[in-house]
């Protein structure tokens, strides 16, 4: 029935044209059939995505994160079998359907998937990442599709909130709500209201902005997170008072090139100019991180020292 299904989906328009599997409509109309068909037939409904897709997408560009969306089509087809239904549902986050008859077999699958990065070549580089995932178990945890896969999604947001490249299987301490923040702290919000700026930057000599928090994004006074790349260009040393500019960029690159004490957290004083014209003086704590994937990454942390000053050409 599934190699049916699978099979049908070739000769209909319910799948995604990027990466070929079944897009929501088709997968919903698959699996529909085949819970007809075997009712009662166990089965484990999977959702999964990359972890750190944004980051992909910046470092390497949109093409590099399309081949990460492909890739992890290939190994879930290797991991799960050719039989698995899957769904992708929009961006890098899929619904992966598998009936089974040995829990075991399945727990290894997933522990596999998890824990064992994916690769693939992108303009002669090897580029590799992490996935996580929730499950649900039909018909023990739900008898609706559609309920198992909002309980599939809930469980992978746990396994997000465990640190990723995990699983997790939804059970009785995850009551399905509105709002996912019941399972602890919402990490964008903790970002979002911190008493500071957040910047994560690309270590190169351009300091590219991979991102920036909503504090940050309100201390340059941009209306939004679009209006915050515009402003900045992308890059954080466009935002530097010109006076300061030269001097940041020596000891920025001066960090660059440090081999010794890694980690090691450093302390600077500047000014910024903000989109409305305004200078701030800040403090800022910044420590470089070498990254397995994404290669070497600086996580800032700013704050302003005193009220902004407008600019007239004096100080």
């Amino acid at each position: 029935m599934l190699k049916k299904a699978n099979g049908d989906l070739k000769r209909s328009g319910g799948r995604d044209p990027l990466t070929g599997v079944f897009n929501r409509k088709g997968g919903d109309e698959a699996v529909a059939d085949y819970m007809k068909a075997h009712a009662g037939q166990k089965a484990m409904v999977l959702a999964l995505d990359i972890d750190n897709f944004k980051l992909v997408n910046d470092v390497y560009g949109h093409s590099v994160g399309d081949e990460a969306l492909k890739t992890l089509v290939r190994d879930m087809r290797e991991t799960f079998g050719e039989e698995s239904i899957i769904t992708r549902n929009g961006g890098d986050e899929f619904i992966l359907f598998r009936p089974y008859e040995d829990l075991s077999s399945i727990t290894r699958a997933m522990d596999d998937f998890t824990q064992t990065p994916h690769t693939f070549m992108a303009e002669k580089r090897e580029v590799k990442f992490y996935a996580s995932l929730g499950c649900a178990a039909y018909p023990e945890q739900g008898d609706s599709y559609g309920n198992l896969c909002i309980r599939a999604d809930y469980a992978l947001y746990g396994a997000k909130l465990n640190g990723k490249a995990g699983w997790r299987q939804f059970d009785g301490s995850i009551t399905v709500t509105d709002k996912r923040s019941q399972f602890g702290f919402n990490l964008t919000d903790v970002a979002d209201h911190l008493p500071g700026g957040i910047l994560v930057l690309k270590a190169t000599k351009k300091g590219e902005i991979l991102f920036a928090n909503k504090v940050m994004v309100d201390l340059l006074e941009c209306d939004d997170y679009e209006d915050f790349t515009k402003y900045t260009g992308g890059t954080f040393f466009s935002v530097v008072h010109p006076d300061d500019r030269d001097p940041m960029k020596k000891e920025f690159h001066r960090q660059l090139s440090r081999t010794d004490n890694p980690g090691q957290i450093d302390f600077l004083s500047f000014r910024m100019v903000t989109k409305k014209g305004h200078i701030i003086e800040v403090d800022d704590a910044a420590r470089k991180f070498r990254n397995p994937f994404y290669g070497d990454l600086y996580y800032v942390y700013l704050y302003a020292r005193q009220d902004r000053l407008k600019i007239t050409g004096k100080e």
